[in-house]
């Protein structure tokens, strides 16, 4: 719910659970998301989506979702890896403009 909440420009402080055990939740998700990143990626390379003969139509659309796939799974791993920013640096932080101020000026060019 925090990667959707991130997603959406808010931020509050963890509620329900402790930091450290939002921590490993989203560490989780994003190890998760990574290696389905990975996945997608070797799947758009294959030789399956290499375009020949009738079945170029569906070439073309599959690499297109393949794509819109890629890109959705790209923000949640941009929202996982914000969320793990500012979990370490202002977890206490009531709103995403002042939680982002207090990350150190090398991570919020990032």
């Amino acid at each position: 719910q925090s990667l959707l909440r991130l997603l959406a420009g808010r931020w509050g402080p963890p509620q329900a659970l402790s930091v450290e055990e939002t921590v490993g939740g989203v560490s989780f998700w994003y190890q998760h998301l990574y290696k389905r990143r990975q996945a997608l990626r070797a799947a758009a390379g294959g030789s399956s989506f290499r375009p020949h003969g009738p079945g170029l139509l569906w070439v073309s659309t599959a690499r297109s979702l393949l794509q819109v796939a890629q890109a959705g799974l790209e923000w949640l791993l941009f929202a996982a890896q914000l969320t793990l920013l500012l979990l370490k640096h202002a977890a206490s932080a009531s709103d995403l403009r002042s939680a982002v101020g207090m990350l150190p000026p090398a991570k919020r060019c990032d």
